[in-house]
């Protein structure tokens, strides 16, 4: 069955779009001089314009996935002591918190340390061939026969999924003709959610890129990735086919590498994890790798109710600048989020008051004087209102990994393409510069 797809990237599970390149004004210039000539029309020149708004599109939703996931993680690592353990308090602050995080258990050793990111630990992963996402299956060695349910040609192709040892078969059908007509698109989604079902140790999601063909019109292609969820532990898989050339003709039969270790550099020390989450100082503190990192970059352990604030502070900033994303992009996100995220905070408008954090009409938060004065008399009911089990940080971060468990191109708005004429060179070449900068497989 074919889908309907808005944006770049149509996961199955919330997975990066991957890395991509970038059209220049120099790798298009052949491009336009021919998009000029009269006899070529301005049909490419409007299908670009569109191909531009969706890739825009979908670099704003790969920023709302970030945004989102680092403030979820950052609630994660969020805690409040009681009043009797405030003094052994501990808060880290992470020059770079889009690309690492910290937490501090009581006790941890003061200081500032100079932190590097050289690799991010990553799971095995493998990847389909590249295909035009609307074309059909080129497949063969399997009969197909008319099937009366699907009121179409099908065919049943099958594989074994090996994953450390233990072996699924998984089947797959696949349909030809009729209404129902698989495309390569429709195929790749089936193997993904059908490898998932079979092991929920992997995971699967497909990138749709519009790449220029030889005529330099837009083509959407898609790609599928199969992966391992875990970095914590080894997790190695295989694909064989069994009947049929379904995996082979993908080339989801070629092994990937296996998963690599992260490093980086605390005080200067080498220092390698099987997993993106590192403990250090006996223990004590815990690093969670995001992105890596120049050479410059450094947390400070920091004690005591002035850490604690700014940690607050460091919290809501991260809120609000969700907030502000949302509003800022409202034309390009569904208000979904948005009033989810406002619905949550609803439920404890005035307890927030009570403590000291401020509500503001566009739906962020402020952190007022009075909230240190009430964090150092009553920290266990500051502790209660913000990550207690009714608290606001514990109801929002559900909220957001309900979200990130989502495919999020299902919050973007629709975009509509309005049929142009244009007139005149000046105008064409402007057109054309639309989808100069386009983001493409690599």
């Amino acid at each position: 069955m074919s889908s309907a797809v808005s944006g770049v990237v149509a996961p199955l599970a919330v997975m990066p779009s991957g890395v991509a390149r970038t059209y220049t004004r120099t790798d298009f210039a052949p491009a336009a001089r021919e998009a000029l000539r009269p006899a070529t029309g301005f049909r490419a020149v409007q299908a670009w314009s569109v191909s531009s708004q969706q890739n825009r599109q979908g670099l704003i939703l790969d920023d709302l996935r970030t945004l989102t996931r680092r403030l979820s993680e950052t609630i994660r690592l969020f805690n409040i002591p009681d009043r009797t353990t405030l003094g052994y308090f501990r808060a880290v602050r992470s020059s770079a918190p889009d690309k690492f995080l910290a937490s501090a258990a009581d006790g941890t050793p003061t200081g500032l340390h100079h932190v590097s990111v050289e690799t991010l630990a990553h799971p095995q992963s493998n990847n389909s061939v590249k295909l035009i996402a609307s074309a059909a299956p080129s497949l063969g060695s399997v009969d197909y026969q008319y099937d009366s349910e699907l009121q179409g040609d099908a065919a049943e192709y099958s594989f074994d999924l090996e994953v450390n040892g233990s072996t699924t078969s998984v089947p797959i059908t696949v349909v030809s003709t009729g209404h129902w007509a698989d495309t390569n698109q429709d195929l790749l989604l089936k193997i993904g959610r059908q490898v998932m079902a079979a092991d929920d140790r992997l995971e699967a999601f497909i990138t749709l890129r519009d790449e220029p063909d030889e005529n330099d019109n837009p083509v959407r292609t898609a790609v599928l990735t199969i992966r391992a969820r875990a970095t914590d532990r080894e997790v190695i898989f295989s694909l064989a086919d069994t009947s049929g050339d379904l995996v082979s003709r993908l080339g989801l039969d070629r092994m990937a590498p296996p998963a690599g270790r992260a490093r980086l550099y605390y005080d200067h020390q080498s220092v390698d994890s099987e997993a993106n989450q590192v403990w250090l100082e006996d223990g004590l503190l815990s690093i969670e790798l995001l992105q890596t990192t120049g050479p410059d970059e450094a947390l400070r352990v920091e004690p005591g109710l002035e850490a604690l604030v700014g940690r607050t502070e460091d919290l809501v900033a991260q809120f609000n600048e969700l907030i502000e994303f949302l509003n800022d992009h409202r034309h390009e996100i569904e208000r979904t989020i948005f009033n989810q995220v406002m619905t949550e905070m609803d439920k404890s408008v005035r307890r927030l008051k009570d403590v000291g954090l401020a509500l503001k009409g566009d739906g962020r938060l402020g952190v007022t004087e009075r909230y240190a004065q009430i964090m150092e008399g009553e920290p266990e009911y500051v502790r209660d209102v913000l990550t207690g089990p009714e608290g606001f940080f514990t109801g929002l971060k559900e909220v957001l990994d309900q979200i990130l468990g989502r495919n999020l191109y299902g919050y973007a708005e629709q975009i509509k393409a309005v049929p142009r004429t244009y007139k005149g060179t000046a105008k064409i070449f402007q057109a054309l510069q639309t989808g100069l900068y386009l983001s493409v497989s690599a």
